[in-house]
Formats: C-alpha cells, sequence, structure tokens
C-alpha cells in the first residue's frame, strides 16, 4: 500500500469517526457497501 493510500484511508476513518458515523450508516450514505467500506478501512 502507498503511502497516499494510507493517507487516504486514515482520513476516511478520521472524518466518518468524526461525524458519529458507523461503517454500516457512512457506507449508506455514499451508495457503498459496508463490507467494501469495511474492506477500504482495513
Amino acid at each position: 500500500m502507498t503511502h497516499l493510500q494510507q493517507v487516504f484511508i486514515n482520513n476516511i476513518r478520521f472524518y466518518r469517526t468524526k461525524a458519529n458515523f458507523t461503517q454500516v450508516e457512512f457506507a449508506e450514505e455514499i451508495g457503498l457497501s459496508p463490507n467494501y467500506l469495511n474492506a477500504v478501512e482495513n
């Protein structure tokens, strides 16, 4: 994984949790499957 990819993933997680979204809630809000978002964040 590149540094840029890691920064992107960290930003997604940071702003998702700052907005008090669970992975499931955030995934539904942005039109992704929860499984995909989980795979991206992990």
